[in-house]
């Protein structure tokens, strides 16, 4: 179907679903998005096979029109953004899995501090289950694949939203975590971290510092809803004059990480995006590749490099 048409067009599947198109937009009714790339906006109804064909294909062009099979980024310097995409790869559970609950409550509410001191050994427990299931998984092939990127590339930022330390071991050195770190806990009082990653750290019983007179709490070294994130200044300071800006298995819905990909365009940086389904900002990327990452990139880290 070409984009320039002005007729509409309707699909007949189990129920009617029309895709409208006119010089610059092509839309369809139903229920949830599959892509929105500049003023190209699709939604599925009940014909999703068919719709997910069309979309793909505007990904093509759109990436045809960019110019993506020239991609290059050995002298460039580059910055990547991954999310909790990555990490599900290796089996570690999001907060959208289960339908966002753990033990009947929202995984969402057990992140904040509010929970924290009303309830703070039903959040303990959510957290100790979170770092014990750290030691359960591996890297998949998409860390390794930043790692052997980083290698290449002289002016290399790694930024995570993830809290595991799946990058680390997969060999990857100063990596900048925007939610924090399981592998850490931090005193309440004074505000230290302390990595507390042993066997002997995982018991249901609170820990305490080290660090204060009288031994403080330690609460999880991650950020919950409504708190700063962690290494603002060092992210700023890589968004502002990169070249490359490469995104990997994010929702594109949780600020202000959602929001990097402006940064880096507002500063002339060109955006490629690694996800296994498109994500909620998916306009703003110059070159989008869809799949799994861990088969995906290590693909593309040969083909870059």
């Amino acid at each position: 179907m070409s984009l320039n048409t002005k007729e509409k067009q309707t699909i007949d599947g189990d129920q009617n679903t029309q895709i409208k198109s006119g010089k610059d937009t092509v839309s369809a009714t139903g229920e949830g998005s599959i892509a929105a790339i500049g003023n190209v906006n699709i939604t599925h109804g009940i014909d999703a096979g068919y719709l997910a064909k069309f979309a793909l294909e505007l990904i093509e062009q759109h990436n045809i029109k960019n110019e993506a099979n020239k991609t290059s980024i050995v002298d460039k310097k580059v910055v990547v953004l991954t999310g909790a995409g990555i990490s599900k790869e290796s089996g570690i559970s999001t907060f959208e899995d289960d339908n966002g609950l753990w033990k009947g409550f929202l995984k969402s509410e057990l992140a904040t501090k509010a929970m924290w001191d009303s309830d703070r050994e039903v959040v303990w427990e959510y957290y100790q289950k979170r770092r014990i299931q750290l030691l359960e998984t591996m890297p998949n092939p998409a860390h390794f694949a930043l790692q052997e990127l980083s290698k290449k590339i002289k002016d290399f930022t790694l930024i995570t939203q993830n809290v595991d330390d799946l990058h680390e071991r997969a060999g990857s050195s100063d990596v900048l975590h925007v939610h924090g770190s399981l592998r850490k806990l931090r005193c309440e009082k004074t505000g230290k971290s302390e990595v507390k990653f042993e066997r002997i750290h995982f018991d249901d019983q609170l820990l305490y510092c080290g660090c204060c007179h009288e031994s403080s709490v330690l609460r999880p070294d991650v950020v919950w809803y409504g708190e700063q994130i962690q290494c603002s200044h060092e992210i700023d300071s890589a968004l502002s004059d990169c070249d490359i800006f490469i995104v990997v298995g994010t929702s594109g819905r949780v600020f202000p990480a959602a929001s990097f990909v402006d940064q880096a365009r507002i500063n002339g940086a060109k955006t490629i995006l690694v996800n296994l389904r498109p994500p909620k900002n998916i306009e703003r990327f110059n070159e989008i590749h869809l799949g799994n990452a861990s088969t995906l990139l290590p693909e593309l880290v040969k083909k870059w490099t």
